[in-house]
């Protein structure tokens, strides 16, 4: 696996599935972050190119095996190979207060609330959920709750540092603080108005006033760069550096890095080991055919079996998309977001369960082989 660095040069326009014509007035909106299949797309006709970035591959199902993890944010540094990801910040947290005086509370399951909620229980087509159902996800109950007078936060703790998520993944500690540096809000974005060309002139034409306007996603804040991080299975050939991606194809720099993805921590896996619990959490947006239930991670694989005891999922992700090969969009599918927290219970052999933390360890979990190899559904492991 290779970490490839997407620096753009200028906003991404990463399209939601809105729709967007020539019509006067149109709005061409962006989502929050790139999506797993635009990076893909974009590997894959880099792979698929000659030497000068021209198309030339016959076989566009073969570029389909070539699979990627990611994308993550990135700040990149000099040097380019010594970078830590940003990543969303998981749903078993809560960012209170504001300017220095930020503090992180605890989200975790609440056993005793079970019996207070229409939460999906133990069925033929759920059959991993816990005999007892799931259990709803709040505040710490052990918490001292009532001294905490501050509001939520849902502006400016969009994004984690890694440093300070492993610190989350390892011992997520309720009312613990947040240095201001360790979190970021969402990429600011960048609207722009156009107006249409009369492709046979190449002037706006005799009727005019055609007026419509774009929404892209700034990478540079406050004299900070930031990019793209993406691992490739396969190796790109010798390309142009300089190439286009997103709506407009808008010009980025693709860079090699000797950075690897964060390594999984020996002492993070003898405390999972020891509980027989573990959190799961998306890193990029996940493809389940259940819709929010995740059926490949929830099957027993390398001796574990894993049980679901709740879920902190949010609000379901709508995606879509163009398909290149058959000139049309993809149909709109459902996926669960970035940030998404299954807990779990372990039942298996310390040796077997040291096995499949390792497996799961930032690796795509998505219950379709084709939306493994897109992205979807990179996830880490931690301590619960």
């Amino acid at each position: 696996m290779t970490i490839w660095l997407v620096e753009p040069h200028d906003s991404v326009i990463a399209r939601d599935g809105r729709p967007f014509g020539a019509d006067v007035g149109a709005r061409a909106h962006s989502l929050s972050f790139v999506t797993p299949s635009m990076m893909a797309g974009a590997v894959r006709q880099r792979i698929g190119s000659d030497a000068r970035g021209v198309f030339v591959h016959q076989k566009p199902d073969e570029l389909l095996q070539h699979a990627i993890r990611g994308p993550l944010l990135y700040e990149l540094t000099a040097g380019l190979n010594t970078e830590k990801p940003w990543v969303m910040a998981p749903s078993d947290a809560l960012l209170m207060g504001d300017g220095s005086t930020l503090h992180m509370r605890r989200l975790e399951p609440i056993a005793d609330a079970r019996g207070c909620t229409n939460l999906p229980v133990k069925d033929p087509a759920h059959p991993a959920i816990a005999a007892e159902g799931l259990m709803p996800v709040g505040i710490s109950p052990r918490g001292n709750a009532s001294d905490d007078r501050s509001k939520p936060n849902e502006s400016d703790g969009i994004y984690w540092h890694w440093d300070f998520f492993a610190k989350w993944l390892s011992n997520p500690v309720d009312n613990s603080p947040v240095p201001p540096s360790a979190i970021m809000g969402a990429l600011p974005r960048d609207v722009r108005t156009h107006v249409q060309i009369d492709a046979s002139t190449g002037t706006v034409g005799d009727e005019g006033g055609k007026l419509f306007s774009t929404q892209g996603l700034n990478f540079r804040r406050q004299g900070r760069r930031f990019g793209i991080g993406v691992d490739v299975s396969s190796e790109i050939p010798n390309q142009p550096m300089v190439g286009s991606l997103g709506g407009e194809r808008r010009l980025v720099s693709w860079h090699l890095s000797e950075g690897k993805f964060p390594a999984l921590s020996e002492d993070l896996v003898k405390t999972i080991v020891s509980r027989k619990h573990c959190r799961v959490i998306l890193l990029t947006p996940a493809y389940f055919t259940q819709g929010w239930y995740p059926e490949l991670l929830l099957a027993r694989n390398y001796n574990v079996q894993p049980t679901l005891l709740a879920a902190a999922t949010g609000r379901a992700q709508i995606l879509s998309g163009w398909d290149m090969a058959k000139g049309r969009p993809k149909p709109s599918t459902r996926y669960m977001g970035a940030g998404s927290v299954f807990y779990l219970k372990l039942a298996g052999s310390d040796a077997d369960i040291t096995t499949w933390v390792n497996k799961v360890w930032f690796q795509n979990i998505s219950d379709q082989e084709q939306s493994q190899r897109d992205g979807f559904g990179l996830a880490v492991v931690g301590a619960w």
